[in-house]
């Protein structure tokens, strides 16, 4: 890591490489008399120099677009902030530019950092609007039925059917294909640790060469099965023993 110091806006770049040296990350801080405030662009690029995300900051509050980009450069999802708010419509694709996701903010509603969303849900399959959700605080309701939105509540790591329809059933319909194939038939004749690894990192089984993963990446078109490398290996297992009653 460099840092260095520029008493021109009292501030500090701090910059990150990668182990050949090619440049990882650059972030700026504002020092405060209460400490150093991230002020400024900060951003983390792909080792080819190519950007991977793209934040900016003043005085530790986000500003503008948020941007984040796929492995082959196509843009993953983006994100607006507006004063402390979250703001207008964020975005999402697949690695192939397909819209996958709308969150639509009511203005001054969400706070930057809070998880309890008030907005409109969109879920799009080959460019069809699928389903719409309307969250309040996090809650969404869909005709009338509430249920948590993943992130605003806890969820028990042993509850594999909420953790089911909070991380999974957007791509994956119990019964019908959709983005992904339907779960109904999915489980059956592969064993509890292929399951495991399918959900934690797909791409990992592909890279590595697994007959299997690599069969269902091609059948589907090689879209990327997104990594739920953010849930608990006690969260998987629960999962896989839902879809497996």
């Amino acid at each position: 890591m460099l840092i260095a110091y520029d008493p021109g806006c009292s501030c500090k770049t701090y910059t990150e490489f990668f182990s050949d040296g090619k440049i990882f990350a650059k972030r700026v801080f504002k020092l405060t008399e209460k400490g150093e405030k991230v002020d400024g662009e900060d951003v983390t690029y792909f080792h080819d120099g190519s950007i991977k995300i793209y934040r900016n900051w003043k005085d530790a509050l986000p500003v503008g677009r948020f941007y984040f980009n796929h492995d082959n450069g196509n843009l993953e999802h983006e994100e607006f902030y507006e004063g402390e708010y979250k703001t207008g419509t964020w975005k999402y694709y697949d690695a192939f530019g397909h819209l996958i996701r709308e969150k639509i903010y009511e203005p001054q509603k969400t706070l930057w950092n809070s998880k309890k969303d008030i907005a409109v849900y969109k879920y799009y399959q080959n460019g069809q609007l699928t389903r719409t959700e309307k969250v309040q605080g996090g809650i969404k309701n869909v005709n009338g039925k509430k249920s948590a939105v993943a992130g605003s509540v806890k969820v028990k790591a042993t509850d594999g059917k909420t953790l089911y329809e909070l991380r999974c059933k957007a791509c994956h319909d119990p019964q019908k294909d959709g983005y992904g194939p339907a779960v109904i038939n999915f489980s059956k004749n592969r064993s509890n640790v292929w399951l495991f690894n399918w959900i934690k990192d797909a791409q990992k089984l592909i890279d590595a060469g697994d007959k299997d993963a690599v069969t269902i990446f091609k059948k589907w078109g090689n879209k990327p099965h997104f990594p739920q490398t953010q849930l608990s290996d006690e969260q998987i297992q629960a999962i896989i023993k839902y879809l497996n009653l």
